[in-house]
């Protein structure tokens, strides 16, 4: 079974998109769909008195499906980042 794994970015507000690697661990003989999103769903925490940004994200949500080919291991996918300072 193939093993997929996403690197870490930091990202200033004013970077216009953050660019995450997606990273097959081996190559396939055949061609394999990957769904990705990021979204923003933190909740609430009122309780603790902490806020959430989900009604103000930094980001764009992204939803996109990913198709590696046989032979790929590397893909990249771009998130919007919302320039709000």
């Amino acid at each position: 079974m193939p093993v997929l794994s996403v690197n870490n970015v930091v990202v200033g507000e004013a970077g216009g998109f953050a660019e995450f690697i997606v990273r097959l661990d081996a190559p396939l003989t055949k061609s394999i769909s990957v769904l990705c999103s990021a979204l923003s769903v933190l909740p609430a925490l009122p309780t603790y008195g902490i806020a959430s940004d989900r009604d103000n994200p930094d980001f764009e949500a992204t939803v996109t499906t990913l198709v590696f080919a046989a032979g790929e291991t590397q893909k990249v996918v771009r998130v919007p980042i919302i320039d709000d300072t």
